[in-house]
């Protein structure tokens, strides 16, 4: 019997759909169902009952057999991944699947696929796509080629983020344009693939490395150049420390604050003769990006220094691992930047000192000074010829200045300045609208956006606590952000969703869900906290846990003690079974060579102490037998004290063991050593596993 398992075959040709869902990214394409039905009917497997030798037939006569077709369905690979061929132009591109829900007889592409395969958005109905069914090897190498020089040196995130979230495969040859997340577009040339040869990979479920090469060595020393403008000084700063520094046009410099002191309000002040800004953004598992124009938690855009107070109160430090300071320049420029503790603003007195001038002086109506009232005629004559009052903000320009020239007030708002490009950047950050590239959501100024793109923003970054990777915050199938599990969980849409899977609790054994896993932990720790300490048994050779008894001991210290068909309410047969037991301890021993009980003559043996005989043997155990049968006398209220031969060896030692760690360690009681050691089986040589249990079930002597 021979069995054919090539790979599955399909191809079809289908009419490009005239309108694209938005939702299409990456190199995703759609399908008719049909096509799904199709791929199934052609997945099977021919296996044939043939021999080239002469057999015969069950039917008579001699010959060729019939040949036998069994068909068996074959799992369609994994992920599917589809050649795409223009058959205008004869280009070639792969294509993941987005999902089967086209329209009979239409194929929907992404923007990405139709720039790739130079389709043209004119006369749709005439053009066709032929779809193939191809199985991808597994990449494990690309080498990209930006194709523009200045790229930022974060890429590596971005783009990681970029392919997973949109890609399925990569052709070689083709173009990839990365939004950066602030409007512009990084475009990289998929310049060489391995498994070698290959002119397409599949990026799904393996480990690809990525190589960024520039295209040639002049691209390289122009990056290198443009970041060393954009990123010159900036780095680590510290609590208290004032630092020089040089901004480019259009350019960043970022510091970053990796301690300080987070019960004390800190100030950050930037000084500075040209137009830079002062940005800042905590670092957190909701706050990934360094600030930016159009990515930023508090900024400050006016006065001069530019300050930031943060006080230690303030809700964007309380999960802070590190503080993000960047400096924009709107133009090169030269600045200081201080870092210290916010001091209490002081009450401003030159608003009383031009409200009580001297008695012989008085306030000029020009320039609103406090001028001598002899002088004042001489004073105004040359102050109105030469200066001139702005009757919005109340400066006082020189007529003939540039500033006065320059001088601009807002008629939106009480924003004013001196220079043309301060109102440049005043209309730029305050009136102009703003799309968010990561939601197509408009906004009115930049500053809108920016609060958007750090709050509510489903594609701002976060860290997941459950998957650990850099995700949207919102994904097209999570619940939206102002949903009221959402609000009420505390929880990311994205976190909310991941947090569906399940894990075993390492404490109970029980399967929860990643996102209840807090709340059930949490659970195991308060009935922790709550539990009382187990009861040792009192035979001060046992190290078992005992529930409840007369005399204090565990089952097994009780059981030569027990009687079943006596009755004896005053507990007199109960005595002589005691005082019986301990006689037989001193007078013929146990017989056991490791036996430790000074009770016992074996044990006395051992340890070179003289006999005790039936009298003083008596006399010894008197004042316990004496209490048993006392009403009201229990464990907790009678400090027993039992000294009967065990049976185990481990179970002496593990006694012995339990007062010395308690002794060492005042953490616990002496009854959680001795629960650890039995519930981990413990000994001398491995003591870790019980402090883990302690750890996990035990309550502390301090809670």
């Amino acid at each position: 019997m021979t069995e054919s398992t090539s790979s599955i075959k399909w191809t079809t040709q289908l009419k490009l759909a005239e309108s694209t869902s938005t939702s299409l990214q990456g190199d995703k394409i759609l399908l008719p169902p049909s096509a799904l039905e199709q791929l199934l009917s052609a997945a099977t497997v021919i296996v044939t009952d043939q021999d080239d030798s002469v057999t015969h037939s069950p039917w008579g006569g001699a010959g060729g057999g019939p040949m036998r077709i069994l068909d068996r369905k074959q799992d369609l690979p994994h992920p599917l991944t589809f050649r795409l061929v223009s058959p205008g132009s004869g280009n070639v591109v792969y294509a993941g699947i987005r999902q089967f829900t086209a329209d009979e007889g239409d194929v929907g592409i992404s923007s990405f696929l139709r720039r790739t395969l130079v389709l043209k958005d004119s006369a749709l109905e005439d053009q066709k796509l032929t779809v193939h069914l191809e199985e991808l090897p597994k990449g494990t190498f690309v080498k990209l080629r930006p194709l523009e020089a200045g790229y930022d040196a974060d890429w590596k995130p971005l783009l990681e983020r970029y392919m997973r979230t949109n890609f399925t495969t990569l052709t070689k040859g083709v173009i990839l344009d990365v939004p950066s997340g602030d409007g512009r577009e990084y475009r990289f040339l998929v310049d060489e693939l391995k498994p070698e040869g290959s002119q397409a990979v599949c990026i799904v479920d393996t480990d690809l490395e990525v190589d960024i090469e520039a295209l040639s060595e002049d691209q390289a020393r122009e990056t290198v150049k443009l970041n060393t403008q954009k990123k010159q000084n900036g780095g680590v700063i510290e609590f208290g420390q004032s630092l020089q520094g040089q901004v480019a046009e259009d350019g960043y410099v970022d510091y970053t604050l990796s301690t300080w002191d987070r019960s004390k309000d800190m100030r950050i002040e930037l000084s500075s003769e040209g137009e830079v800004d002062l940005l800042f953004s905590p670092l957190s598992s909701r706050q990934q990006n360094r600030p930016r124009e159009q990515e930023h938690v508090i900024a400050a855009i006016e006065g001069s220094p530019r300050r930031i107070t943060l006080r230690n109160t303030n809700v964007e430090l309380e999960h802070a691992e590190q503080l993000y300071i960047s400096v924009h320049g709107w133009e090169a420029a030269s600045f200081t930047l201080k870092l210290d503790m916010a001091q209490q603003p002081e009450a401003s007195t030159s608003a009383k000192s031009l409200a009580e001038p001297g008695s012989d002086e008085t306030i000029c109506k020009n320039c609103l000074q406090s001028i001598p009232k002899r002088t004042l005629p001489l004073h105004e004559s040359f102050c109105y010829r030469n200066n001139i009052l702005c009757q919005h903000c109340h400066q006082v320009f020189q007529k003939s200045s540039s500033t006065w020239t320059s001088h601009w007030h807002c008629p939106h708002d009480s924003s004013h300045g001196n220079t043309p490009l301060s109102q440049t950047k005043h209309n730029k950050l305050s009136h102009m609208a703003q799309i968010c590239h990561g939601c197509t959501q408009s906004f009115p100024s930049i500053l809108a956006l920016a609060q958007h793109r750090t709050t509510t923003c489903p594609a701002k970054p976060i860290l997941c606590q459950f998957c650990h990777l850099l995700v949207p915050q919102q994904g097209p199938d999570d619940p939206p952000l102002e949903s009221a599990e959402v609000l009420l969980s505390g929880l990311t849409p994205h976190e909310l969703t991941d947090g569906t899977r399940t894990t075993e609790c390492h404490l109970c054994t029980k399967f929860i869900r990643l996102r209840d896993m807090q709340a059930h932990t949490r659970n195991h720790d308060l009935a922790r906290k709550t539990q009382s300490t187990p009861l040792l048994c009192t035979n001060k050779n046992c190290s078992r846990i005992t529930i409840s008894d007369s005399l204090g001991l565990c089952k097994h210290c009780f059981a030569p003690l027990y009687a079943s068909t006596t009755y004896d309410p005053d507990h007199k047969a109960l005595k002589r079974r005691i005082e019986r037991r301990y006689l037989t301890q001193f007078l013929t021993g146990c017989g056991q060579d490791w036996c430790r009980n000074e009770f016992c003559k074996t044990a006395r043996e051992y340890f070179n102490l003289p006999a005790v005989g039936s009298k003083e043997g008596l006399a010894i155990v008197k004042d316990d037998v004496q209490k048993v049968g006392v009403a009201n006398a229990t464990v907790t209220t009678t400090n027993w004290e039992w000294r009967f031969c065990v049976h185990s060896e481990t179970i002496q030692k593990r006694r012995t063991l339990g007062e010395m760690m308690a002794a060492q360690d005042d953490t616990y009681e002496l009854g959680w050593w001795i629960a650890a050691f039995e519930a981990t089986g413990s000994n001398s040589n491995d003591i870790s596993k019980a402090k883990r249990w302690l750890t996990d079930w035990a309550r502390r002597k301090d809670e």
